[in-house]
């Protein structure tokens, strides 16, 4: 038996290297998932100091810009749920759109 990587064979190698990738990969994805949030969160950081430069009094202090950074993450989250939902759900009823598709073009013959 031909032994590879950390004494293991070489199918045991490659499920390794294809459990680091998959790994990696999935952490790529939740960081830029997060950095994304992030993003928003800090560019609803902004729209206090937009409100006072429109007029508008409102606080700027650390508490208040904190809490609109945290209320566009948590929008950012919502959103994303809602997206997803949308699309699962255009995805669980698509065999049913194509069936009535057919029927429609059927009686429009």
């Amino acid at each position: 038996m031909i032994t590879g990587f950390f004494g293991l064979s070489t199918t045991g190698t490659i499920f390794l290297l294809l459990l680091v990738l998959l790994v990696g990969y999935l952490i790529f994805r939740v960081m830029q998932y997060l950095l994304k949030a992030v993003v928003v969160g800090i560019m609803f950081m902004a729209i206090p100091f937009v409100l006072q430069a429109l007029g508008k009094p409102v606080a700027t202090d650390i508490k208040s810009l904190l809490w609109y950074m945290i209320l566009g993450i948590v929008m950012f989250f919502v959103m994303r749920s809602v997206r997803f939902g949308f699309k699962a759900t255009q995805k669980a009823m698509s065999p049913f759109s194509k069936k009535f598709e057919k029927k429609k073009s059927q009686k429009n013959q």
